[in-house]
């Protein structure tokens, strides 16, 4: 884990990958959060606004300015960016399709546009750097938590770190 006042603050970062443990080749500025806690869950039988509003209230938030990254994650990131793109397109082929058919399959079409717009959306929020980074704020908010980290970016980090991979 890493001091989240010193992390905001740049300091205390490794210089390599937290994913793979390769050297950094780019650094990005990431705001990372908290998760929501368990309980909040019980939050959704009341609808989505009851859950959304605790959770926007609660979250802890830290922006570490410079990110490590290696060149592993840019091409992980452009593949997933490309998948992105493929499911974009298809969302647009299937809303200009479905102007263009008959009734019945202008509805399948709809639906597929649906489905083409979520995949979209979940592939651009797994492929974020964000994601790729693998960290979240604890819930005090003092703490930036590397889930599966890197031994290299465990140690770089002064190895106190719960969460991380462990040798075997």
């Amino acid at each position: 884990m890493l001091p989240a006042d010193q992390a905001s603050a740049g300091r205390r970062v490794p210089d390599v990958c937290s994913r793979h443990g390769n050297p950094a080749t780019y650094r990005e500025e990431i705001t990372f959060t908290s998760r929501p806690p368990g309980w909040s869950y019980v939050l959704l039988l009341l609808g989505l606004l009851p859950f959304v509003v605790m959770y926007l209230a609660t979250r802890r938030k830290v922006t570490v300015p410079a990110w490590p990254f290696c060149d592993e994650c840019k091409a992980m990131r452009g593949k997933r960016g490309g998948v992105e793109l493929v499911f974009v397109a298809l969302f647009l082929l299937c809303i200009g399709a479905s102007f263009v058919v008959h009734a019945p399959a202008s509805r399948w079409l709809a639906g597929a546009a649906v489905v083409a717009a979520v995949a979209a959306l979940l592939v651009n929020r797994l492929g974020g750097a964000r994601m790729i980074a693998g960290a979240e704020v604890t819930r005090d908010g003092a703490w930036l938590r590397v889930r599966d980290a890197s031994e290299a970016f465990h140690r770089k980090a002064g190895g106190a770190s719960s969460g991380t991979k462990s040798t075997p």
